[in-house]
């Protein structure tokens, strides 16, 4: 998802990144409210022992909501009989070594106060969504006023934020700050449990 989130970022599309669970809980709340013109999502997750098979409910959600978004789905899972991947013609599945690097793509010319991603957060209490835009300029210029200021980062540091992907910290320190500050950052998938029982190992072995 992060290099996702950089080539949205690069092409000047607003992107909004999302814990796949929570996603598929509330899809059709957040369709209403995003109105993406693609989607992309893994063939499916490990979550609490099983593999929760997210592209394929998100291709039967936009079957049965009838809503017109293009759907690109990344091989994580691997495994068609757990994690299915069911796609329209207009659709994509997407592999990594289908990358063309040889391929330079200029980055978008933007207004400062263009939107650079979205954030979305359930209020527990009024049970509906909030929005929260953020942009390239002022935005950027405060991450990188932060991470050069407070964090104070050498050259030869290894950086580390644990924050989930999908939050603002996530998002603001774990992408786009390190790179703003030139930064060799450790990037760790897994859920919350693992994490906590491996910080130690992770820091000592990656040097953070």
């Amino acid at each position: 998802m992060i290099s996702f989130s950089l080539a949205a970022a690069r092409i000047g599309a607003i992107s909004v990144i999302l814990e796949p669970t929570f996603a598929i809980t509330h899809f059709k709340e957040i369709l209403s409210l995003t109105n993406p013109k693609v989607v992309i999502a893994s063939d499916g997750i490990f979550h609490r022992n099983m593999i929760i098979p997210i592209a394929k409910r998100i291709y039967e959600y936009r079957k049965s909501l009838k809503k017109d978004f293009k759907l690109i789905a990344v091989s994580r899972i691997k495994d068609y009989s757990k994690a299915p991947i069911i796609l329209d013609r207009e659709d994509c599945e997407f592999h990594s070594y289908e990358i063309d690097k040889s391929t330079f793509v200029w980055p978008e010319q933007l207004d400062s106060n263009f939107p650079l991603y979205k954030i979305l957060r359930f209020d527990e209490r009024h049970k509906t969504f909030k929005v929260f835009t953020y942009t390239h300029g002022s935005h950027m210029v405060g991450i990188y006023a932060t991470m050069k200021l407070v964090f104070d980062p050498k050259e030869e540091d290894i950086y580390w934020c644990t924050a989930n992907i999908d939050c603002i910290v996530g998002q603001a320190y774990g992408i786009f700050g390190p790179l703003l500050v030139k930064l060799t950052s450790l990037i760790y998938e897994g859920n919350g449990y693992n994490v906590s029982r491996k910080l130690g190992r992770l820091i000592q072995e990656y040097n953070v």
